[in-house]
């Protein structure tokens, strides 16, 4: 049988769904034809369909040595490469693609997936997404891409891509789960108990989702809930935590208390043992090592410890609740810092409890908050994190006889380009 006879014979049974009939008569085709181009990309396409991607990489590499100036080769290349995580060689794919054919859809698709993982290219990647729905107005993954984008940037107009999104294909990981929280934090309650509901049911073990499905319902999420979506989100975002938050959205909490301390207690202050609660990245850490002589640091986050870990400036790192930590240690220090930490507990008895029972003399608490002036003593936001009265911080801090010897209300961080304001406490235990 003619190879053309054997190529239409392998096409139909794409058609129909038989990809495995299909890659026999494509390799039948190789053993006689070893070169032929259009077997060699069909195989490695079928491949990656398949999710095998070494051999989609193997027959599609051999394909680009016959013809590299093909553009859907070069943009199937960059798929698979970008699937396995070669950023750098599925960029060059995508862009040898585009030199061929700038108006490949799927190649703008793809470079903007790989600019929306970075933090400070994202209006590169808004515009090969923008570009790639100009082209083809059905990639359903490039309207999830783009809105989802928009909606880190406080712009409500990426609700409107999602749900595009979903009505294009319904079964896209997360895109449940952002369209519900999408709504939430955008006010539109109902929308999001709807969809967040129905993401749920995709995926009842998602702990993102069940916490903004309790706060969207009006109910506060209990005490495992919160510890389970606290370390999950820090866990999927550690890599690209710190420089997100220090660099986009301007975070500056440990440096400025840093500056506080000065003020207050002078340079030749020195503490024997701090602990930062929450450490997360380090930046805490990094802000006080040069003026205590031991440094523990506690996290719930195992990936946010293993970033802390690298900064090499904590003696001790341990993962965990904090106050479940620090219960089971027998140090006790003189330094206490909680630096955007506080955001994550709602009531707050218990915290300062087992700060007060692990203080040394004389300790010094060091901890920010959301600013909140309503009548309660705090409110979870449609961020997920929870702000609090600072009439409630001094009850609390009378009631566990410490001293608030400074407080300031500064801005803490961006949201959606606006600044949140918070509260600085430096405090003193007894």
């Amino acid at each position: 049988m003619k190879s053309e006879v054997m190529l239409k014979k392998a096409h139909f049974k794409i058609k129909i769904g038989r990809l495995n009939d299909a890659i026999n008569i494509y390799k039948k085709i190789l053993r006689k034809t070893p070169n032929n181009f259009n077997a060699l990309f069909m195989l490695g396409t079928i491949y990656a369909k398949q999710n095998n991607f070494t051999e989609a990489i193997r027959y599609l590499e051999k394909a680009v040595e016959i013809n590299p100036e093909f553009p859907d080769l070069q943009n199937n290349l960059g798929n698979v490469y970008k699937a396995v995580g070669d950023i750098e060689r599925a960029k060059l794919c995508y862009m040898h693609c585009l030199r061929l054919d700038p108006n490949h859809a799927s190649a703008h698709h793809g470079l903007g997936t790989i600019y929306s993982d970075d933090t400070k290219e994202q209006q590169k990647a808004l515009e090969y997404f923008r570009r790639a729905l100009s082209l083809d107005p059905s990639i359903a993954e490039a309207h999830f891409g783009y809105g989802a984008i928009l909606i880190t940037l406080g712009n409500p107009e990426g609700l409107k891509h999602l749900e595009r999104a979903y009505l294009l294909n319904p079964s896209q990981p997360g895109l449940l789960n952002k369209l519900g929280i999408g709504y939430f934090k955008f006010g539109k309650t109902q929308d999001a108990i709807v969809r967040l509901k129905a993401a749920l049911k995709q995926d009842p073990d998602d702990n993102e989702v069940k916490y903004f499905l309790t706060i969207a319902e009006g109910r506060k999420p209990d005490k495992e809930l919160e510890e389970q979506y606290v370390e999950e989100i820090f866990n999927k975002f550690s890599g690209g935590f710190e420089q997100h938050l220090v660099e986009r959205l301007g975070y500056k909490i440990p440096t400025i208390s840093r500056e506080m301390i000065l003020q207050i207690y002078g340079s030749d202050r020195k503490f024997m043992h701090m602990v930062d609660l929450g450490c997360g990245t380090g930046l805490g850490g990094h802000a006080f090592r040069d003026c205590t002589e031991q440094l523990t640091g506690i996290d719930l986050s195992e990936k946010m410890l293993q970033e802390a870990a690298r900064k090499n400036v904590y003696d001790r790192l341990l993962h965990g609740e904090v106050i479940t930590v620090l219960e089971k240690l027998d140090d006790f220090f003189d330094f206490f810092l909680a630096a955007d930490m506080i955001v994550y507990f709602q009531e707050l008895e218990a915290l300062f409890e087992s700060i007060r029972k692990k203080s040394a003399p004389g300790a010094v608490l060091v901890f920010s908050t959301e600013s909140y002036d309503d009548h309660e003593d705090f409110i979870i936001r449609e961020s997920g994190r929870i702000a609090h009265n600072s009439r409630y911080i001094h009850r609390l801090a009378d009631s566990a006889n410490i001293k608030i010897v400074a407080e300031q209300r500064l801005p803490l961080r961006k949201e959606h380009e606006n600044w949140i304001e918070g509260d600085l406490y430096i405090c003193e235990l007894p």
